[in-house]
């Protein structure tokens, strides 16, 4: 983790404003639901070779998966939280509550939890409870820690606790506490170095503000990604190593042509305080997701916010 923090303007806690990952009908959940019944589906099945398993799967192609009923208390209890999202936030904790009676150490309840609070320092103990099951189920056994580290988002089972591992990291965030969501985003990304959750975006961001040479080996890691947030990201880097001078600015430009939507959310007042649900390509949407995490390491930038103001 770099030696420096990163320094400039604190973004403000809006406690009840959360990303569209932490409202009522949670994806993750609903995500959840179908890998799960998907690996039941595939464990019932008595493949002798990876050719029955292509078969298998081809014909499987374009049919719905089937719901299983839950075997167990712990599939009980993660059933129960899965239906906890689709309910008002009361109801919702009581059928949490029940599923925690079932499981104790139901990672995905803890998850909700920590996701319908409002106030982050709150929900952070609900994620880190989530967080510090996972490592004592998933890491605890070297052999497990093994199997798991570098492929975590790749199993079923351990995509709960990757959840509340970013979760943890954003709350951290809107607490203006940015070393510590800096760690756990380099952490998730040992886990998952193809980081499917995007969490080298707002690392990124942070690393081109503080560790030039720690953002180097990132933007090498993911092959000069062609993303409007790493080409912002490197335009920022190479300011704070250069200066406003021909290769900064032609970044900048290069960024700007990707998404024209960024450099005005940037010189906003305040960050975006909403995540969007979704976004394409150059959308104004797309801007604000980048923007999120990233307007602060921006506007922490001494002389920055005048780059961006000529450009």
């Amino acid at each position: 983790m770099p030696n420096k923090k990163p320094s400039g303007p604190k973004k403000k806690p809006s406690p009840g404003k959360k990303s569209a990952a932490t409202r009522k009908n949670d994806p993750g959940a609903r995500e959840s639901n179908l890998i799960r019944d998907l690996h039941k589906l595939l464990e019932k099945q008595d493949f002798k070779n990876e050719a029955e398993i292509n078969a298998f799967l081809e014909k499987m192609a374009g049919q719905p998966i089937p719901q299983f009923e839950p075997e167990t208390g712990e599939d009980q209890a993660e059933e129960l939280v899965a239906e906890a999202y689709s309910l008002p936030p009361d109801e919702g904790r009581v059928q949490v509550e029940e599923a925690l009676e079932l499981d104790p150490d139901c990672i995905v309840a803890y998850e909700y939890l920590g996701a319908m609070e409002e106030h982050p320092a709150i929900a952070i103990a609900f994620f880190d409870r989530g967080v510090t099951l996972g490592e004592q189920r998933f890491f605890t056994d070297p052999k497990d820690a093994d199997q798991y580290t570098g492929r975590c988002w790749g199993f079923h089972e351990t995509r709960p606790y990757m959840r509340c591992l970013q979760k943890m990291a954003d709350c951290y965030y809107m607490m203006n506490q940015y070393h510590h969501a800096i760690g756990i985003w380099q952490h998730m990304l040992e886990l998952n170095p193809m980081d499917n959750q995007g969490v080298r975006f707002p690392l990124g961001a942070f690393l081109a503000n503080i560790d030039a040479g720690e953002f180097a080996k990132l933007d090498q890691q993911f092959e000069m990604e062609p993303s409007t947030s790493m080409k912002f990201n490197r335009a920022l880097a190479a300011f704070c190593t250069h200066g406003a001078g021909p290769v900064a600015n032609k970044l900048l430009r290069d960024a700007i042509a990707a998404n024209p939507h960024v450099v005005p959310r940037l010189l906003a007042e305040d960050a975006p305080e909403i995540l969007p649900p979704m976004y394409m390509l150059g959308s104004a949407e797309e801007a604000a997701m980048y923007t999120y995490h990233a307007w602060v390491p921006w506007m922490g930038t001494e002389g920055a916010h005048d780059w961006l103001k000529k450009a």
